[in-house]
């Protein structure tokens, strides 16, 4: 019937039912071949497959002449087939031709061997069995196609008792120890793979098991002759199967598990023809009762069926290669994870073989749940999120198969939805997951995340009616996000079940915020829906990704690096709370009282402060939380954040992007009601520019223009920033200012010119004098008729920088007052230190005598001085530290002070730099980004300084001031007095203070003295070379995008070194050198003119 293509599935149901000799229901083989296989299919399974199976079993006593000899208990035997032979006993048991194995009289004669035939597959039960069967109709399709022409090995052992260690008295020591998250057992390649089996081979891969054992043998057919051949097995026994082939891809796992298509196994094939692929049976105890695994006895029967397995047949490479398992034993059958893993670890290490530990897809891996009703909290690793993520990336979360219900509260986690066809922002959602996994593959991160849930006692609701609150400081803002916003509590308008639709079709605010944050998926598996007086805190979530637009214009953008600094727990300073809004089918009904007063009671848990203690009442940044699909009115809800955030007693930053209507508006409302004193404001802040100018001014005891200071604050500063600044940060600067007395009981020593002193102060009183200068309080330094007292001493006071000039001016008063706004919200704790160093005479070398080697010479092109860590940075001075850094100077000295404000102290207590003097920075901090050079100089945001702190609490961080000749005709600097000053200064800043590697680390520099000095870039790079070769530290030459000077560097760098020059060579090129009547560069003289030519 088969050949003629007329046979149907009931056809084939009546044979099998003849062979069993009975009637039997097989719903799941009728169902698969004739509702779930499409038309081609069943009809290329009826009549070719089917007709291939029905000749194997039919060949049966051609293609193994001999019956298979059974592999009983206690034998040490093997049996060694060809596939071909497998498929045709695997075709009987498709027809369920082993009667003795299932339904006959005899049955009780093989009672201690596995059922071998297929009828439990074949009738009606979970839809798992259809996967699987699946799995065993693809195989037989497969060599339909093509019959495979290798061997499989089946392989029993038993070990004898007197091979057991003696464990409490064994010596040897543990082995290597490889684990992964990544991969499953069957991905290890090369390695004895554990098959977590029942003592009856197979388990209920026939029946209705769907574990790691059965799973395995559906997907490797092949192995399913074992259930004919081998016996129950015994504590010291397991069964080797060798050289079966995969057929089929999967997914999911137990209840979750399906059929996912074809599989071509390219494993490569040992010398007796089979595939390179080890399984080890094992099976472990059922624990009833869980505690019953805690006992001697229990934990020894254990180590014997382990080190049974592990036991290496032979030695040598072909044996004693490594062996990957996991969780033996602990899902269904109740082991402790913790104490299987221990077990199977000491059984490895006395059989002498490596240990590779795939705990993928662990059931009890799950975090715990943080259900309704809750106040608990869960913090975990961020490789832990990503493990947790990983596995939703494959789907082995069964939460869509939940039979018990336990999930229905909760969102699916598992990805499925989002790699189904959908709208197009699904793929950009999907490019901002993989992008998470794209970085955390380059380097995993080594963080925490805390997720939080709260709920509101009802005794803590506020009695909004009767409130005598105050309203909150407003600050609003139509240019950020809310993720724009640093140092806050971010709002998520969140839905219900946390996530939204971030893994289905959403793309608003809540789904966007998680597809660039991925680390915040880990909360749908935790968290089950929220009520009306609940919110979910998400604490370090670290974002990976940019993006633009908004729900359909949605897109991916490319990779974001997030620098947001650490708490003490190790987690990213990110916190976001998400709240979910009504939905308003019917818009009007959102202004009944009762869904007021629950968006106030959302709204107000979700802002409460979780600790009555500073550090925990920090801002809240929010928006149109609930307004966009869910169809709330923006503006009742502003008002109504509002209302909440002043109840919790915390400022609110109301960021309507690009919506200025709302933003003017909120704006009218907020100054309106608090003109009006319609609530009992705490802050009575009324300060204005124009007061802060008028006190400069009286400062200063005259008028002045300090156009760049006002244009700064009204018209770049937004109106959030402007009103911090006003009502905050100046308030901090008045009292540093106003406390220098208490701060400072000691005026700090001027470093005169010819000392060799320093100072060392705290952060804290460094503010304090800075605070000083924001307010030109030093009359000595600036416009006093006493100034020719102190014209030695750079101007100390801002006063400058306050006047019209270039815009750079403006950039560089950014800085300044972002450093401000920083130790505003924490002062820092350390110190630094101002050392002024005065060279002797005696102590310069005599250059042209010099016998020293050239010191190493490390050329980069990437990186700024700044960004080489670890070494003695070089900042290209002004004989006046600082330069014009308080004036209309910006370039590398003026820059590196902006960026780094605690330098500008130093312009307080030193004076003027003599030729032979240098002045050390130590510790100053970093609190600015910037990008641009000079006129294009930019101020570019936070930067939070990672460096670490020496041992007085300094940061690492060494600079030396070292100033460079001005040649206002370039030409005179080709001359050896020149030269020999330049020499001098570099020396003098290059020499190490001590001996050791605390003092002899490298320099990094650059074009010191070329650009507006005018220096020739070629003979200060060899200058300084000479320099720090004589100071006999290692030089690293920054020239930042400089690829023409490094690569000609490089080049006479390793001319030198081969040549063995040393510093008088170097000193005596440059004399020759300036003998040139038509001179080219000194690196081209250097390269024409042989070392051997100088003596």
């Amino acid at each position: 019937m088969c050949d003629t293509d007329t046979a149907t599935v009931e056809n084939l149901t009546e044979t099998i039912q003849n062979c069993i000799r009975h009637r039997c229901d097989m719903n799941s083989l009728e169902k698969l071949i004739n509702e779930i296989y499409s038309i081609d299919e069943r009809r290329h399974f009826m009549s070719t497959v089917l007709s291939n199976i029905c000749s194997l079993a039919l060949n049966v006593g051609l293609v193994c002449p001999q019956p298979l000899p059974l592999l009983r208990t206690g034998l040490n035997r093997s049996v060694t087939m060809s596939q071909k032979q497998v498929a045709s006993l695997l075709a009987c048991s498709f027809f369920c031709l082993f009667p003795n194995r299932s339904y006959s009289k005899h049955r009780n004669k093989f009672s201690s061997f596995p059922h071998a035939n297929f009828i439990s597959l074949y009738k009606t039960g979970h839809p798992k069995n259809i996967e699987k069967l699946k799995c065993i109709l693809h195989y037989f399709r497969r060599i339909t196609e093509e019959m495979p022409n290798g061997v499989i090995t089946i392989r029993r052992f038993s070990l004898p008792k007197q091979f057991l260690p003696l464990w409490h008295k064994s010596h040897t020591s543990l082995c290597d120890l490889h684990l992964t998250t990544s991969k499953k057992i069957e991905e290890v390649q090369n390695t004895l793979q554990a098959d977590f089996a029942n003592k009856y081979i197979g388990g209920g891969v026939l029946g209705s098991g769907c574990v790691q054992e059965e799973i395995r043998f559906s997907i490797c057919p092949e192995m399913l002759v074992s259930l004919l051949v081998c016996e129950v097995m015994e504590d010291n026994e397991c069964i080797f199967l060798i050289g079966c082939e995969q057929y089929s891809s999967y997914k999911g796992y137990a209840n979750s598990f399906q059929f996912d298509g074809d599989y071509r196994d390219p494993t490569p094939k040992d010398t007796w023809g089979r595939k390179w692929c080890h399984l080890v049976a094992m099976d472990a105890i059922y624990f009833r009762d869980p505690s019953k695994q805690y006992n001697m006895k229990a934990v020894d029967r254990e180590l014997i069926k382990a080190y049974t397995s592990f036991y290496p047949l032979g030695r040598g490479p072909n044996y004693e290669f490594g062996i990957t398992t996991g969780n033996w034993g602990c899902g269904a059958f109740n082991g402790d994870r913790y104490l299987k893993a221990i077990i199977q670890w000491m059984a490895a290490s006395e059989a002498k073989r490596p240990l590779i530990y795939a705990a993928y897809r662990n059931k009890n891996l799950t975090p715990p749940l943080l259900r309704q009703k809750s106040n608990h909290s869960l913090t975990m690793s961020q490789q832990q999120a990503a493990s947790l993520l990983a596995c939703s990336f494959f789907c082995l979360f069964p939460t869509i198969y939940d039979e018990e219900k336990q999930h229905e509260n909760f969102q699916e986690p598992n990805f499925h939805r989002l790699y189904q066809k959908g709208p197009s922002e699904n793929i950009e959602k999907l490019k901002c997951i993989l992008n998470y996994f794209r970085r955390i593959t380059e380097e995993m991160p080594s963080g925490i995340i805390t997720i939080q849930r709260y709920e509101l006692p009802k005794e803590s609701y506020p009695n909004w009616s009767n409130s005598k609150t105050g309203l909150s400081q407003l600050c609003l803002t139509k240019e950020k996000k809310i993720e724009d916003i640093k140092n806050v509590l971010q709002v998520d308008f969140a839905n219900k079940y946390i996530g939204g639709g971030v893994l289905g079709s959403g793309c608003v605010q809540e789904e966007i915020r998680f597809s660039i944050s991925p680390e915040m998926l880990v909360s749908l598996l935790v968290c089950e829906v929220m009520q009306d007086d609940e919110c979910i805190f998400l604490i370090g979530c670290e974002r990976y990704s940019l993006y633009t637009g908004y729900a359909n214009s949605f897109q991916f953008a490319g990779d974001y690096r997030d620098t947001t600094p650490k708490d003490n727990w190790g987690r990213k300073w990110c916190h976001l709370v998400a709240m979910d809004a009504i939905y308003f089918r019917v818009p009007s009904t959102q202004y009944q009282k009762e869904n007021v007063d629950r968006e106030l009671i959302k709204a107000y848990a979700s802002f409460r402060p979780l600790e009555k203690e500073s550090g925990f009442e920090f801002g809240i940044a929010t928006g149109n939380w609930g307004c966009g699909v869910f169809n709330g009115d923006k503006e009742l809800k502003a008002i109504i954040q509002l209302m909440a955030a002043s109840e919790a007693r915390r400022p609110l930053i109301y960021a309507a992007f690009n919506d200025e209507n709302l933003f003017y508006s909120f704006i009218k409302v907020y100054e309106y009601l608090k003109q009006h004193r319609a609530t009992n404001m705490c802050d009575t802040d009324t300060a204005t520019v124009e007061n802060l100018t008028e006190t400069i001014q009286n400062c200063i005891r005259h008028r002045c223009d300090m156009n760049s200071l006002e244009k700064l604050i009204n018209e770049i500063y937004s109106i959030d920033e402007r009103r911090h600044f006003m009502s905050t940060v100046l308030s901090n600067i008045c009292s540093l200012a106003l406390n220098v007395g208490l701060v400072c009981p000691q005026p700090p020593p001027l470093l005169r010119t010819g000392s060799n002193r320093s100072v060392t102060m705290s952060q804290k009183q460094v503010a304090s004098l800075l605070a000083c200068s924001f307010f030109c309080l030093f009359p000595n330094r600036s416009y006093s008729k006493h100034r020719n007292k102190f014209s030695s001493f750079p101007h100390a006071n801002f006063i400058s920088l306050y006047k019209t000039g270039h815009p750079k001016n403006i950039e560089k008063l950014k800085c300044i007052l972002h450093y401000f706004r920083r130790i505003t919200e924490e002062m820092p704790n350390g110190v630094i230190t101002i050392r002024r160093f005065s060279l002797p005479k005696q102590y310069l070398p005599l250059w042209h005598k010099s016998h020293t080697s050239l010191c190493d010479l490390h050329l980069t092109t990437s990186k700024k001085i700044e960004e080489v860590q670890n070494t003695l940075q070089a900042d290209f001075a002004n004989k006046y530290i600082g330069g014009g850094v308080l004036g209309s100077g910006c370039v590398q000295e003026e820059i590196r002070f902006s960026i780094c404000p605690e330098m500008l102290v130093s312009l307080l207590v030193c004076e003027v730099m003599e030729d032979n003097e240098c002045i050390f920075l130590i510790g100053c901090e970093q609190y600015s980004s910037y990008r641009g050079y000079a006129n294009s100089f930019q101020f570019d945001g936070d930067y939070r300084d990672t460096t670490l702190k020496d041992t007085w609490g300094r940061k690492w961080c060494h600079l030396v001031a070292m100033d460079a000749i001005y040649f206002r005709d370039p030409s005179k600097q080709y001359n050896m007095k020149a030269i020999d000053r330049e020499l001098i200064k570099a020396y003098t800043s290059f020499y190490p203070l001590g001996r050791g590697p605390n003092y002899e680390f490298g320099i990094a520099t650059g074009n010191w003295g070329c650009g507006a000095f005018n220096g020739d870039r070629y003979l200060k790079a060899i200058i300084q070379w000479m320099a720090a070769s004589e100071a006999k530290r290692p030089l690293i030459y920054a020239a930042y995008r400089n690829k023409n000077l490094v690569n000609s560097f490089n080049v006479v760098y390793e001319y030198l070194k081969d040549q063995k020059a040393t510093v008088a060579d170097l000193y005596q090129y440059i004399q020759r050198y300036l003998t040139q009547v038509e001179r080219g560069t000194l690196f081209e003289y250097i390269l024409n003119t042989p070392v051997s030519f100088l003596k």
